[in-house]
């Protein structure tokens, strides 16, 4: 490139130079198996929805999950948001409102009861 070009009127700088020169390896490094070059993106809109439980104990769940937001509708929430949307205790209790020490009771409770529900256990931990 000489400085006479009316296309280019002065030389360009030597960051733009490498950041030329580095393309194709930051191609080639996408590709590559370490940095995900095998997998494929899915929108999720489009994806299939993966559910480890069959369907009857997907509706015993619901139920379950009716049944204790009749007696703790904020264990219920937190259940919901916990499983369902997969945040942590600590996100949860940041999107609910909830302080760590309250999540972690509710998630506790809520927790015990609903394995004790699904199991078959007539005496369930009583709020």
């Amino acid at each position: 490139m000489r400085r006479s070009d009316p296309l280019c009127p002065k030389k360009m700088s030597n960051s733009h130079d490498s950041g030329i020169t580095a393309a194709p390896h930051r191609a080639r490094r996408k590709k590559s198996r370490k940095h995900g070059g095998e997998w494929q993106r899915v929108d999720l809109d489009n994806a299939d929805v993966v559910c480890l439980l069959q369907p009857d104990e997907l509706l015993s769940l619901h139920d379950a999950l009716d049944r204790i937001a009749e007696m703790d509708a904020a264990a219920a929430e937190l259940v919901k948001v916990r499983c369902f949307a997969g945040l942590s205790v600590e996100e949860a209790a940041d999107a609910l409102g909830l302080s760590r020490t309250t999540a972690y009771r509710h998630w506790t409770f809520a927790r015990a009861w609903l394995f004790s529900q699904l199991r078959g256990d007539s005496a369930a931990p009583a709020s």
